[in-house]
Formats: C-alpha cells, sequence, structure tokens
C-alpha cells in the first residue's frame, strides 16, 4: 500500500448550493479523513425544473476534490415516468461526474448511505477491481421506522453489502438493526459521527436567568423527533411550575403542526418558542444558553445534537436511541425509556431543581475523547488500510 491511499466518496447526501446543511456529517468525515488520505468526493444532487439538464461544479475544499452533479428532475410528478426519469437523470449525472474525473482510479470507494450508491460502486469493482465499504446513517432500518421495505429494495441492498469489503454505522444500535434485517457482513464497525469542537465549545460570558432555559434541536420530523410527546410533558410540568421556558430549535415538515399543537395545548410563549432554524454563531448561543438539552426521539442513527451539546459542556435529557445509551451518565445527564413520559417528568424535574450538579469541562473533554476529527479520522484509515491488506 501506498503512504496515501487515494479514497474515493460516493455520498447520498452532501452539502450544496440548494442546502449547505444537508450531509453535513459526511463533509466533516471526508475532511477528517483528509488528514490521512487522498480524498475526492464526487456527489450528484436532483433539482427540480432546472435550466440545464446537469451542471457540474468543481471545487477544492480543505484539501478535498468536490465534484457535485446538478441533474434536472421533473416537476410534475407522473410516478412510473418521473421515476424512470430520475434514474435516467442520476445515472447520467454520475456518467458525466466520472467523465470529468478522466483517468482517476481510486484505491477505495467509501459509499455513504445505501442503496442506490452502493450499486455504483459495486459496478467499480466489478468492472475496474475496486473494492469498496459502506457508511450507513439512515434510520431506515428500524422496526419503528419501517421504510426499508419492498423486495427488489431489499434484494439489491442486500447484494452491495454483502459484496462490499467493510460495513460502518454511526452506533451500535443501527448496526444491530441492519444484522437483524439479514444484511449479513462479518466485517461490521462502529465509527461515530464528528463533532467540531472548534465550534462548539463552552461560552463564559453566559449569565444566569430568572428561568430555567431549555432546548430542543431538531429537523422537526415528528414520527421520530417525538416533538407531540415532548410538548404533552411541559404541558404536564407547567400544572406545577412555571420557572422554565423551552426552544424549539429547528424547521421541518412538522413544524406549523407542532407551533398549532402547542397553541392547543396552551403553551404560550413564556413556556415554549419556535425560534426556526438556526445556525453558525446564533445556534452556538443558544444551546450555550441552555441549562439543558432534551432529546425525546422514538429513534435515531446517532444523535448528533447530543454530542454537540456535551460539547458546549451543557447536560442533557434523552432517550435511550442512537449513541445515548453509548455516552450518557450520571456525569453528563440522564438517560430515559423511549416514550416514558413519567420518566422524563422526573428527568426535567431533576433538572430543573438543580439536584444534580454537572461540571462543563468535564463534560466537554469526555466527548472529544471520541467524537474529534482526529480520533475519527484515524479510526477510519486503520479500516481502509485493514480493507487494502485483504
Amino acid at each position: 500500500m501506498a503512504d496515501r491511499i487515494t479514497v474515493l466518496f460516493l455520498p447520498r447526501w452532501y452539502p450544496n448550493h440548494y442546502d449547505p446543511m444537508a450531509g453535513l456529517f459526511v463533509q466533516r468525515q471526508a475532511e477528517a479523513v483528509s488528514e490521512f488520505c487522498d480524498v475526492v468526493v464526487l456527489y450528484a444532487h436532483p433539482v427540480e425544473g432546472a435550466a440545464n439538464k446537469y451542471e457540474v461544479d468543481i471545487s477544492f475544499e480543505n484539501k478535498i476534490h468536490t465534484l457535485r452533479v446538478y441533474y434536472r428532475i421533473p416537476t410534475r410528478n407522473i410516478p412510473l415516468l418521473s421515476a424512470c426519469l430520475k434514474t435516467i437523470r442520476f445515472i447520467g449525472a454520475y456518467r458525466r461526474g466520472f467523465r470529468q474525473l478522466k483517468n482517476f482510479k481510486p484505491d477505495l470507494i467509501h459509499v455513504h448511505i445505501l442503496t442506490r450508491h452502493g450499486l455504483i460502486a459495486w459496478f467499480c469493482k466489478l468492472s475496474g477491481k475496486i473494492p469498496y465499504l459502506v457508511s450507513e446513517h439512515w434510520s431506515r432500518y428500524f422496526p419503528e421506522n419501517g421504510s426499508y421495505k419492498g423486495r427488489v429494495r431489499k434484494w439489491l441492498t442486500k447484494k452491495v453489502v454483502r459484496n462490499a469489503a467493510a460495513l460502518i454505522t454511526v452506533s451500535e444500535k443501527l448496526k444491530n438493526a441492519m444484522i437483524d434485517l439479514g444484511l449479513g457482513l462479518t466485517k461490521y464497525y462502529t465509527v461515530p459521527n464528528v463533532v467540531d469542537f472548534n465550534f462548539f465549545k463552552p461560552d463564559s460570558t453566559i449569565k444566569n436567568r430568572d428561568k430555567k432555559e431549555i432546548v430542543h434541536v431538531s429537523c422537526f420530523e415528528d414520527k421520530s423527533k417525538n416533538i407531540s410527546g415532548f410538548l404533552n410533558v411541559l404541558k404536564t410540568l407547567t400544572k406545577k411550575r412555571s420557572d422554565f421556558i423551552c426552544r424549539f430549535i429547528g424547521e421541518g415538515p412538522d413544524l406549523e403542526i407542532m407551533k398549532t399543537y402547542a397553541s392547543v395545548l396552551g403553551l404560550n410563549e413564556d413556556i415554549v418558542v419556535f425560534t426556526g432554524l438556526k445556525e453558525g454563531n446564533e445556534l452556538l448561543k443558544l444551546m450555550n444558553s441552555a441549562d439543558f438539552l432534551v432529546l425525546s426521539s422514538h429513534y435515531e442513527t446517532f444523535g448528533t445534537v447530543i454530542a454537540e451539546s456535551f460539547a458546549c459542556g451543557v447536560p442533557v435529557i434523552a432517550t435511550e436511541v442512537g449513541i445515548v445509551p453509548e455516552i450518557v451518565n450520571q456525569d453528563n445527564g440522564i438517560c430515559i425509556p423511549v416514550n416514558d413520559d413519567l420518566a422524563m417528568i422526573r428527568a426535567m424535574e431533576t433538572m430543573l431543581n438543580g439536584s444534580v450538579v454537572y461540571e462543563k469541562e468535564k463534560i466537554r473533554s469526555a466527548v472529544i475523547r471520541k467524537f474529534s476529527p482526529e480520533v475519527i479520522g484515524k479510526q477510519i484509515f486503520e479500516i481502509y488500510k485493514e480493507v487494502w491488506k485483504r
């Protein structure tokens, strides 16, 4: 093996012109790995009604050669016709991307999120003898999600997984869910997402307030995030106390529904505030202002917001999803069963009463050892080396 191997990333999601937050966790991982390998990213993004059928954007971002191919898809959804056209354009986008790369032949291909991109990697393995591995981040394999279905999809997914040199999941829960579905592969690894500790860090200028501050950060999809259940808990707490305010940060498909539901429950802005999407320093300030963060999800593949909260030294209350059972303990928060409103209420009262004192630096230092770019980049590089040897 050469001193520095070359790896081609094929991600399903990646930051792009239309959504700079999409697949940010993949970009962070690519940057972490680039300290040890030469990384090229090839990403295709569908655009409804775009002016051009295809548009190729080439850039160098933090030492990574990045190709984004935008491709036009129809605005009208005629099921069979639209599906066929989307598939044709998807394939065409990657053909143009590989054409731009010309004679480039990576040592390894790293697929992020199944299944279509795994098929591309499988083809490269068959035609060019390039080994590939897969990182999975999607929650569709959890029974609570219920979206992993269809004979063709399941058959293709099994084929892609069984021909991969390795499969990486972001949490033990996701790994076990995939194994339970019969996605058999002997080489499973668990590698968490990267956390930007240079950005997410404590703010000593935050002052004490009259009310305790709680934050909830999510993509506002109630099926997975259980925002309605958390609102019910807040309503119950208001019958006993009014010494807190909860800020709901983010946007998504169920945002307006949750606003309406909060209003129906009688949760006014003295108790619940919907801030909308916050990024950068605005998000950091809101997280650092919090006395604690609450994650109320039914399921998560990882739970990045938990690690980011810890990076700020802010404790959490979280349901037993994603990485929560692996990292939440008595030194940094309270872990509760999924869908247990009584346990959530008790945990929140413990936090609001200040019954436990948490040390910000202790919370932060523990997660730096697990989720820093240096640690994650090295873990993945070691997997690459093992795959290459085999």
